[in-house]
């Protein structure tokens, strides 16, 4: 569990199951990822997930009210030596509410300091200039516009470094009071 004042992050667990389905189907908090999916198809998403017992998935709780608000995670890519993918889906009932750059913070913190990666990466819709604010202002570099696997979408790509890390501002601020 990682925490903020604002914030918890908690690993994904059975008990998020109605979370999961709420924003996979939600077609607002979707339309920046993909298709928005069918209420069994989420299910069996996150049936998969749980399966798969990825400790890198968490859910983002707020600390005042204990409402879980969206999720946020984590994923090695494969043949590259600690780097990581980074993705955060707010629900649409909670976005523009700094959830997304807080979780963020918290899970760069865990993903530089306890598992040693070198570089994370994210991609984010190019019409969603919310999360394209939240890369750059965390200090992401900016590397291009790819097309989306799963989805076709046009997404810039994000890249963060340990260096870079290592010399964003917000770093030295203590993320406690941010």
């Amino acid at each position: 569990m990682r925490n903020s004042t604002l914030l918890t992050l908690d690993p994904l667990s059975k008990n998020d199951k109605d979370l999961w389905v709420e924003i996979y189907t939600d077609q607002v908090t979707m339309c920046h990822i993909g298709p928005a999916l069918s209420k069994e198809k989420a299910i069996e998403l996150f049936e998969k997930a749980i399966a798969r017992n990825n400790n890198l998935r968490y859910t983002i709780r707020r600390n005042h009210d204990n409402e879980r608000v969206g999720m946020i995670g984590l994923k090695k890519i494969p043949d590259k030596a600690s780097v990581y993918e980074l993705g955060v889906m707010i629900h649409s009932d909670y976005s523009n509410k700094g959830y997304a750059y807080k979780a963020t913070q918290l899970l760069l913190t865990l993903a530089f300091k306890q598992l040693s990666a070198q570089s994370i990466v994210t991609y984010c819709n190019i019409n969603n200039q919310g999360a394209n604010r939240i890369s750059s202002a965390l200090g992401f570099i900016a590397k291009g516009i790819v097309k989306a696997q799963h989805s076709q979408q046009s997404s810039n790509q994000w890249e963060m470094t340990i260096e870079q890390y290592n010399a964003s501002y917000w770093r030295h601020k203590t993320i406690e009071n941010r």
